[in-house]
Order: structure tokens, then C-alpha cells, then sequence
């Protein structure tokens, strides 16, 4: 059951690494073409492209640290996750 948990999480994670590079690329192609079109122009399509891929790579590679994040949480023990956050909030009730 923890394997086919863990592989498909990992098949929605690269899922959504797909589409946060895919969406914002299109879309800043598209707009650029259309802007391109509008305009008369040939370097708008250029321009929002190297954004747009920029933009999904920003993204994705935020997500996949947050993901990595989430594990190392996962696996450390109770007593380092109260550390941790006395440490980031003080120390703890008083």
C-alpha cells in the first residue's frame, strides 16, 4: 500500500511540474504571437517566450523544493520537529 502511495505521489508531483512549465509557456507564446499580430512585429513572441519559460521554471523548481521539504519533515522524529520550532518561535509555552 506505502508503494503505490509513494508512486502516485511521485506521478502527480512530475504531473505538475509538467504543467508548471507548459502553462506559463504557452501563454506568454500565445500572447506574444497575438501581440506580434497586432502590432506588426517579430520580436514579442520572443520575448514572452523566454519569460514564459522562465516563469515555469521558477515554478517548478519551487514546487520540487517544497516537495523535498515535505519529506525531510516527514521523516524527522517528533522530538526535532519541537526543537525546530522552539528554536524558529522561542522557547515553546511558558
Amino acid at each position: 500500500m506505502n508503494k503505490n502511495k509513494s508512486m502516485l505521489r511521485n506521478f502527480a508531483l512530475v504531473t505538475q511540474l509538467s504543467l508548471n512549465i507548459i502553462v506559463p509557456t504557452l501563454l506568454c507564446l500565445l500572447i506574444g504571437l497575438w501581440l506580434d499580430k497586432t502590432f506588426h512585429v517579430s520580436y514579442w513572441a520572443v520575448i514572452l517566450l523566454i519569460f514564459g519559460v522562465l516563469g515555469g521554471g521558477k515554478s517548478a523548481y519551487d514546487t520540487a523544493m517544497r516537495s523535498l521539504k515535505m519529506d525531510e519533515k516527514k521523516q524527522k522524529s517528533p522530538e526535532d520537529i519541537v526543537e525546530e520550532y522552539n528554536r524558529e518561535h522561542g522557547d515553546g509555552i511558558k
